[in-house]
């Protein structure tokens, strides 16, 4: 019966009588694609919400449930046991931004620098530095004394396979 698939059939059954492809396809006795290559040819258009994800969420649904798992509220969140690229990212996120070097004052590209040596959630042990001031700071004696203590230092060779003994 799939030869009796016409334009006519197919409007009056799915637009006029609201009804499924998969009614249309069950009474028909042919397969659910069938139908829907069908429609596409006789241009006939899909009903809103009846294409598997067309639905969309309200901005304000969204902005809510953003709200309500955002943090600490997170199953994700793991508080300060976090990389240091996870760690950096959300200070970014959530540190405000200023125009300038807060050592300095140059207005180059800014970097979060650490101020104690602890690294954790804590958006007052964090200040904005050009690149010249990060290096400063981290390549001190006391700079590279407190990164000894928060990473773990791994030699690698010119092959980038770590280095034994190290």
């Amino acid at each position: 019966m799939i030869k009796g698939i016409t334009k006519e059939l197919l409007k009056r059954e799915y637009l006029g009588n609201k009804r499924t492809i998969k009614e249309i396809s069950d009474e028909l006795s042919c397969n659910y694609h069938t139908v829907l290559r069908k429609m596409v040819k006789y241009s006939i258009p899909r009903r809103k919400g009846s294409i598997k994800g067309s639905f969309k969420h309200s901005i304000e649904f969204k902005e809510r449930l953003s709200r309500q798992r955002m943090g600490s509220k997170n199953p994700a969140w793991r508080g300060s046991n976090v990389s240091y690229k996870a760690l950096h990212g959300w200070l970014r996120r959530n540190k405000p931004t200023v125009d300038n070097c807060e050592d300095c004052g140059s207005d180059k590209k800014l970097e979060i620098s650490n101020i104690s040596g602890e690294y954790n959630r804590d958006l007052n042990n964090h200040k904005w530095l050009c690149i010249s001031c990060h290096r400063k700071v981290d390549y001190t004696e006391a700079g590279r004394e407190r990164m000894k203590k928060n990473y773990v230092f791994r030699a690698i060779d010119v092959k980038g396979r770590y280095m034994k003994g190290l």
